[in-house]
């Protein structure tokens, strides 16, 4: 989402991915902690009725949120 502009930040996997193309590790002088992302993918599979609160807080904590490929059903959930 972040390559194609739906994100103004990169997600966690795009830090990884960045790190991992750049061959940076942890303490490496350009290396992001994957951690610090702002920004979160949700896909539509990973969403049910019975997620428990703390996978949403750990979701909402993002201020920058896609869920991606969504049932109306798990668009039901979101809202």
């Amino acid at each position: 989402a972040y390559k194609v502009g739906i994100l103004w930040s990169p997600t966690k996997d795009d830090i990884v991915a960045t790190n991992k193309a750049e061959k940076l590790n942890p303490g490496d002088v350009g290396y992001t902690d994957p951690d610090s992302a702002l920004a979160i993918v949700v896909p539509g599979w990973e969403i049910s009725d019975d997620d428990p609160v703390e996978k949403w807080n750990a979701i909402l904590e993002h201020p920058q949120i896609v869920f991606a490929r969504t049932s109306p059903q798990q668009k039901l959930v979101i809202v």
